[in-house]
Parts: structure tokens; C-alpha cells; sequence
């Protein structure tokens, strides 16, 4: 993996400090997002989990699975692979699935995690807990910043 040093992305950065915001173009912001996703994608389960990206490799359609998800499948709400959730905890702090476990409604806590509770923002295990406490106060301070410039 490589990320270029600070001083190369500044070039092509266009920096607010005034507003805390930067821009840059898309190709970069996908080669950064591609560059973050490495360490987590798995191709196989992202095969497995969606045949239509898988015949398109095959057919030379899309270059690789990484590829298709970077530049499309990320932003329709794909996942890059099934996350670890440590069941007894997230039963504990999730008592709707727990329940809902308990009644068969629910198979587990990874599968619910895997197919709701990622897009709903919950928390698969402790040691998630303040990545994600991080990346939820800087959704909201971006939605705040963007709330006042429109």
C-alpha cells in the first residue's frame, strides 16, 4: 500500500481553513479510498455476496472486485466484507436483537450486524465502539459545517 507524503497531496488539495474543509478531485479521493479499504476487503466474500460483480469481472466488464467496489459498489451500499461482531456483546447492548434472536426472528448478532446494523450505525464490539464514536462526531460536525454554507 502506498499513500503519497503530505507534501505531494498538497498540490492537488484545495484547503478552506477557515471552514475546516478540503477538496480535491475524485480520482484522488478514489485512490485514498482504495488506498483506507485494503487493509479490510476480502475479494472472495465480495464475490460470493454479489454474483452480478463477479460475472462482470469474469467478462472483463469490471477489472477487479476492489475496483467495482471503490468506484461504484461502496457508494450503493455495499459492503467490502462481513465484520466480526462479538455476539454476547452486541446482544447486550442491542436488546431489540437479543430479543429478537430469542423469538428466531433473527439468526445472530453477525448476521444482523452484517445486513441492518452496519447501515444503521450500531456497533459490533467494544473495541469498535470509539472508532465509531469518532467517525459519528465527524459525520455530524461535516453535516453542521455543511448545514451553514447552504
Amino acid at each position: 500500500m502506498y499513500i503519497p507524503p503530505a507534501a505531494a497531496l498538497n498540490k492537488a488539495l484545495i484547503m478552506d481553513n477557515g471552514r475546516d474543509v478540503v477538496t480535491m478531485p475524485k480520482k484522488l479521493f478514489s485512490m485514498l479510498l482504495r488506498a483506507a479499504f485494503a487493509a479490510v476487503f476480502d475479494t472472495r466474500w465480495y464475490r460470493a455476496a454479489y454474483p452480478d460483480v463477479a460475472a462482470a469481472v469474469d467478462k472483463g466488464e469490471v477489472a477487479s472486485e476492489l475496483d467495482h467496489f471503490i468506484e461504484g459498489g461502496y457508494w450503493e451500499g455495499r459492503m467490502p466484507c462481513s465484520f466480526a461482531v462479538n455476539e454476547e456483546w452486541y446482544k447486550r447492548h442491542y436488546s431489540d436483537v437479543r430479543e429478537a434472536i430469542e423469538t428466531g426472528e433473527i439468526v445472530s448478532a453477525h448476521l444482523h450486524y452484517n445486513k441492518t446494523g452496519y447501515f444503521e450505525g450500531r456497533v459490533p464490539d467494544a473495541a469498535a465502539a470509539l472508532v465509531i464514536a469518532k467517525w459519528n462526531h465527524a459525520l455530524a460536525e461535516a453535516a453542521q459545517l455543511e448545514g451553514e454554507t447552504a
